[in-house]
């Protein structure tokens, strides 16, 4: 009797198990057929709030990478400035009309920008376009001008 008892201990054990475990796991069916409109709602609310920061944050770190690249080209209008300050009149005439040219092209550009930042989600992607090539441009203008005059960029 002992070994019949010692031989079923070890079934009867598993038996045990497997119908604790199977009982765990339709609970958790159940707990998972529970989901009401609401709570799916919320989900996505959630979620949808999450992907705006983050959206937000990337678009506030391109804002301030434009705003470096343009106080970086401000600078190198100013040194054309100063370089148009020691030149002859008729030298001095050519930088004028290059830097009347660059500063409009640099209004403009920050225009696009402050554009940028107030931008609706559906804007952004448009506009963070058009501000990318008008920054390139204005960046190879201002190189094409310190060449022009003999500046290094």
């Amino acid at each position: 009797m002992k070994n019949l008892f010692r031989n079923a201990l070890p079934i009867l054990v598993a038996l045990v198990t497997v119908s604790v475990f199977s009982a765990c796991n339709q609970q958790s069916k159940q707990d998972q057929g529970n989901v009401t409109k609401e709570d799916v709602k919320s989900e996505m609310k959630e979620a949808a709030s999450t992907t705006r920061e983050y959206l937000s944050e990337e678009q506030q770190e391109m804002v301030e990478n434009y705003q470096q690249r343009l106080d970086q080209i401000e600078n190198k209008i100013d040194a054309i400035k100063g370089e148009m300050e020691s030149a002859s009149a008729s030298v001095a005439e050519s930088y004028q009309a290059s830097i009347d040219k660059l500063e409009s092209r640099y209004t403009t550009v920050e225009q696009n920008i402050k554009d940028l930042k107030g931008s609706s989600e559906d804007a952004w992607n448009e506009l963070k376009e058009g501000v990318d090539d008008a920054l390139s441009e204005l960046e190879e203008s201002v190189k094409n001008a310190q060449e022009e005059f003999g500046q290094e960029s």
